[in-house]
C-alpha cells in the first residue's frame, strides 16, 4: 500500500512540486519519515485556500485507502470461504 507522500509524488505530481515550494517557503512542513504535509500557521493566515486543498487531498487519500482496504478484507473473505 502505497503512503500519502508516495502517492503524492507518483499520482499527484503537479501538486507534490506545489507542495514543495509551499515548503522552501515556510507555509508546509514535509515529513517524509512521518508520512505527512501539514499547514504551517503561516498558510492558514495567508492562504487559508490552499490550506483547505490539502486538507482535501489528504482526505481523498484516506477515503481511497480506506476503499483499498475494505475491497482487500473482502477479496480475502471470499477466500476463506472457498
Amino acid at each position: 500500500m502505497k503512503t500519502y507522500i508516495e502517492f503524492l509524488k507518483t499520482e499527484q505530481k503537479g501538486i507534490w512540486a506545489s507542495i514543495q515550494k509551499a515548503a522552501s517557503e515556510g507555509l508546509i512542513l514535509i515529513d517524509e519519515e512521518h508520512d505527512s504535509a501539514t499547514a504551517t500557521n503561516r498558510l492558514l493566515l495567508s492562504y487559508p485556500g490552499l490550506h483547505e486543498v490539502l486538507n482535501m487531498l489528504s482526505e481523498d487519500w484516506t477515503l481511497a485507502q480506506g476503499k483499498e482496504h475494505g475491497s482487500s478484507i473482502i477479496q480475502e473473505l471470499m477466500r476463506e470461504d472457498d
